[in-house]
């Protein structure tokens, strides 16, 4: 998907892309957005585009569903035990 949208960034850009991410998800106290994942990985993924046009790419590409009736419930108490999740 990033070569798609910022054919500029280098190819070999985007496995050290993934260490800040990473290391950000692993240290962040709370349940992120994917936005904020992106943004910690963008400036290692050297693209001239802007990061608001990616942004808007990716959530073009991902639809979003519920499988299972019980998962909002079961989603509700992971994050009030704590649980780290990704929110879109």
């Amino acid at each position: 998907m990033l070569l798609r949208h910022a054919p500029d960034a280098p190819a070999h850009a985007l496995a050290s892309a993934f260490a800040p991410g990473e290391n950000w998800l692993r240290t962040s106290e709370a349940t992120s957005s994917s936005d904020e994942y992106h943004r910690m990985i963008w400036p290692s993924c050297r693209s001239s585009q802007p990061i608001s046009s990616w942004l808007s790419y990716l959530r073009l590409d991902v639809p979003v569903f519920e499988a299972f009736p019980e998962a909002e419930g079961v989603l509700g108490r992971l994050r009030e035990a704590g649980v780290k999740l990704w929110r879109s």
